[in-house]
């Protein structure tokens, strides 16, 4: 449906987009994430022809529309702020697009209130948009872009400005809209839990380049380098290096310690410098004595786990489980333990991970 070749993006000496490509498919919700700066709504900027490239070209359904203007490439955009007219009510801002484009009275009656309908917002046809919620107002957003039946759908942080809740249960929304609607959905967040929650695929964007794409389960179980290993997921990243190597398996000594790891990547005879990766959800309080004894081995052998003692300097409380923060030779990991069983902020903890659940990514 957009197949983007060799775009780039400059504003004066600042390289916003470098020479990207990219191919988003009919039908699919793909997300953008990626870092403040990393090109991430220059991209849909540019596909929307809100901004034009410096070079490269653009398709939308396999027609070059790299020179053609915004109102003729038929890609509605919702943004953050949902910028509603003020002076018209509801019905008049769902409408206005189909009324630019010359539709009937009873054609642009008829397909207001079917999306109105579908998005939930039927009751305020008649109100005016400063008498609605945030969750309204984005909701009327939605249906301003969504009655004009666009091949795409664009999104550039439209949950930005919602309250956690609110953001949550609109996620659901869009996901399940999408899904009936058919329609290709881009969209972009810094917030890589909306990505995991509603992507088919993520593309990852830093400093101008996409450096990964995939599924949520693939970026997060096989990410493509340091940078991904970091952004995505609940990942506590350091550096170190290889003192020992079984071919699928790798020993790493790093600030925790040394530590083993699984090899991601063809290189299974690594060597030298590399980046650690645990999840903190893969981290368990080595709460029994046998465990905390072995600290002292960490690492003798492959199948043996990874302990590392530490003390709790601070917690995020998250109902049932807890993000504790431990220093461990003065380095902060995260680890996720049962709220129950969480220790209390100065207490000295020992945690354990299985070697199979640590990754080790080649830098």
């Amino acid at each position: 449906m957009i197949r983007l070749e060799k775009l780039r993006k400059e504003f004066g000496d600042v390289v916003a987009v470098d020479d990207i490509d990219l191919e988003i498919r009919e039908a699919e919700f793909t997300c953008i994430i990626g870092p403040s700066g990393s090109g991430k709504s220059t991209t849909l900027r540019l596909v929307a022809g809100l901004e034009k490239p410096t070079s490269g070209t653009i398709y939308i359904a396999d027609r070059d529309v790299t020179r053609v203007p915004p109102h003729k490439r038929n890609v509605p955009m919702v943004w953050q702020l949902f910028v509603l007219f003020p002076h018209l009510n509801v019905r008049q801002n769902i409408e206005y697009g189909l009324t630019k484009r010359g539709i009937g009275r009873k054609e642009r009656r008829k397909r207001v209130e079917k999306i109105a309908e579908t998005l939930g917002v039927e009751r305020f046809l008649d109100r005016w948009t400063n008498e609605l919620s945030g969750g309204e107002q984005q909701r009327v957003g939605l249906a301003r872009a969504l009655v004009l039946e666009p091949p795409v759908l664009l999104l550039d942080e439209p949950l930005g400005s919602l309250d956690a809740a609110l953001g949550l249960a609109v996620q659901s929304e869009l996901k399940d809209l999408q899904q009936r609607s058919g329609i290709t959905f881009v969209y972009v967040t810094h917030n890589q839990s909306e990505a995991l929650a509603m992507a088919d695929r993520i593309v990852v964007m830093n400093e101008g380049k996409i450096v990964q794409i995939g599924s949520g389960t693939d970026l997060t179980d096989h990410p493509g380098g340091r940078f991904v290993a970091d952004f995505v997921g609940q990942n506590n990243v350091v550096d170190g290096t290889v003192v020992s190597n079984d071919g699928s398996n790798v020993q790493v000594r790093c600030p925790l310690g040394s530590v083993w790891g699984r090899v991601l990547s063809s290189e299974k005879q690594l060597t030298g410098p590399v980046a650690y990766a645990i999840s903190a959800d893969r981290m368990r309080l080595a709460s029994s004595e046998a465990d905390a004894s072995k600290e002292g081995e960490t690492g003798a052998a492959a199948d043996s786990p990874n302990i590392i003692k530490g003390v709790v300097r601070g917690e995020e409380y998250r109902g049932v489980w807890t993000t504790i923060v431990v220093e461990v030779n003065g380095t902060m990991i995260r680890a996720s333990v049962p709220s129950e069983e969480r220790p209390s902020l100065g207490e000295p903890v020992a945690l354990s991970w299985s070697s199979e659940d640590a990754m080790v990514i080649p830098i």
